[in-house]
């Protein structure tokens, strides 16, 4: 059973910006590297997704929101996938954008 739907909204919100916030630091250091700075490997694309996973997870317990979201019914299974979901779609949406522009 999914959340209420603004919270699910508010923690999907957060997913995307820590994944945009990775996915940032990884083109300017590839960038400052002299690399493509868009042009990961699918073995990158994965451990960035896990990364911003992880950090979601880092913020939430920064954050700690942990027993909040207890009481709200949102269990660690369900926030995995409010972490996961949008860096997974942003880096297909990322890696789908790179093979149609080559």
């Amino acid at each position: 059973m999914w959340p209420n739907p603004a919270l699910l909204l508010a923690y999907l919100l957060r997913g995307t910006i820590i994944w945009l916030g990775v996915r940032l630091m990884i083109a300017v250091i590839m960038a400052l590297a002299g690399g493509s700075a868009f042009d990961l490997s699918p073995m990158a694309s994965l451990e960035v997704v896990a990364i911003s996973v992880i950090l979601g997870f880092v913020e939430v317990s920064r954050r700690r929101e942990r027993a909040l979201l207890a009481n709200l019914g949102v269990s660690r299974p369900m926030l995995f996938w409010m972490c996961l979901i949008p860096a997974s779609v942003g880096e297909l949406a990322v890696l789908s954008a790179l093979s149609v522009a080559s």
